[in-house]
């Protein structure tokens, strides 16, 4: 048994279960990105949602069909769609139930009064009048499980800020650094010289093919037919088209992004191109809107250097993937050490841009290490490309002055753009 994200062929399943069940669907189709299916082989067998309003949610539609009740169907719907609402930022999550207040208490859920309920739930639809009023009302205080997770800092959320924005603006540009050149190439388009003029020319007339990446992480992947794949930063969409060729119908591929306008320009794309085996989610890859062990394949295209918190984005490509699963990413990577230079790691840092790419690059040791802490194994990195001394310079709003230009020179050569792999055993 299987426990994953809707899908939209899953629509009239989840509806028909809901209606065995006797559980209302009003409300339901405005949160199906938060709707978790439980799958027997290919059979649909179970579903549950949260409804997620800031940092209170709703749990709600929790159905097992008549054939797979007292398998532990419901306890793992339920506790996914509580990891679910917490990584989604819920800290006080309620529910509504006409009989079965002692099985929610297995989870901690506790009896409190409507009266109590934080306003915005209370505009729910179960709220006004899907449920019976007669329902009663559990909460479940999921606060310190949330504050046990380090919250991003003021710095953090600066940068954040700075690179939301700096995608938004770079949408018609042709690389992740933002120079003309591109982060791997001087003259050939950014997209044709890393997938190849074959494969973005057979790409449907009218998708938009700009790569913001710095590598080709869907050859590095090696996808199966079948496979389940999330693409950490999807930008435009172009990894998620490419890797929903490569798994075919009976696959599946989730983007990941936190800007509003990538995500849809990817939407756009993936309507002109006529695929449906693929949806787009808005998050944050330090925080990853599924649940645990959904994903055979994670991969990325020049994005985890940009998150402020490494570690923990790692840790969460770790949390969803399957035992046995892959990491495959294509990163810019530090080849050196930047304490043999004659200035500080911290100033040439400031004086590079985060938007850029390599400010928030790791070197290839600390990339290994935080991905054995992750709890990968098989770790490889492999470098693929090394930038030349207007790649360093090119986007950077003037900063480097205050930086030797002999050191300048010498960190050409050592921002590479790599190839990682991993395993989560």
């Amino acid at each position: 048994m299987n426990i994953t994200p809707f899908k939209p062929d899953d629509l009239l399943l989840l509806l028909g279960l809901l209606d065995q069940a006797g559980l209302p669907r009003d409300g339901l189709t405005d949160h199906l990105e938060c709707v978790l299916v439980a799958r027997d082989g290919s059979a649909f067998v179970g579903c549950a949602a949260v409804e997620c309003y800031g940092d209170a949610g709703l749990l709600r539609s929790v159905a097992v069909d008549a054939m797979h009740r007292r398998r532990g169907v419901g306890e793992a719907l339920v506790r996914a769609a509580i990891e679910l609402a917490q990584h989604r930022g819920v800290r006080s999550l309620y529910l509504l139930t006409t009989g079965a207040t002692a099985y929610f208490a297995r989870f901690g859920f506790r009896i409190v009064s409507r009266a109590d309920v934080t306003p915005t739930v209370q505009q729910s639809a179960e709220f006004n009048g899907a449920c019976p009023t007669s329902a009663v009302v559990m909460h479940l205080d999921i606060q310190k499980e949330t504050d046990s997770v380090a919250q991003p800092s003021s710095s953090s959320d600066t940068i954040k800020d700075q690179v939301r924005d700096h995608y938004a603006r770079r949408i018609a540009s042709g690389s992740c650094c933002g120079s003309s050149s591109g982060c791997c190439s001087d003259s050939t388009p950014t997209e044709v010289a890393l997938y190849g003029a074959e494969t973005i020319a057979a790409l449907p007339k009218g998708v938009v093919t700009t790569s913001f990446g710095c590598g080709n992480p869907i050859a590095l992947a090696t996808l199966r037919p079948g496979e389940v794949v999330l693409d950490l930063g999807s930008g435009g969409g172009l990894d998620v088209l490419l890797a929903a060729q490569r798994v075919g119908a009976t696959g599946y591929v989730y983007g990941l992004d936190m800007t509003d306008e990538m995500l849809s320009l990817a939407r756009r794309n993936a309507e002109k191109a006529g695929v449906t085996n693929v949806d787009f989610l808005k998050g944050d890859i330090e925080n990853i809107p599924l649940p645990s062990n959904t994903v055979d394949v994670v991969i990325s295209n020049c994005v985890i250097n940009l998150t402020p918190d490494k570690g923990r984005a790692l840790e969460e490509a770790f949390r969803v993937l399957k035992p046995g699963g892959r990491l495959a990413v294509s990163d810019i990577v530090i080849d050196g050490d930047l304490s043999v230079f004659p200035v500080t790691e911290e100033q040439i840092r400031a004086a590079l841009s985060w938007t850029g790419c390599i400010a928030g690059a790791l070197t290839i040791d600390e990339y290994r290490r935080l991905l054995s802490d992750a709890g990968f194994t098989d770790i490889a990195v492999t470098v693929q490309h090394r930038s030349t001394i207007d790649d360093v310079s090119s986007d950077v709003p003037g900063d480097l002055a205050a930086i030797p230009e002999d050191v300048v020179k010498g960190l050409a050569g050592c921002f590479t753009s790599s190839a990682i792999t991993a395993r989560k055993p």
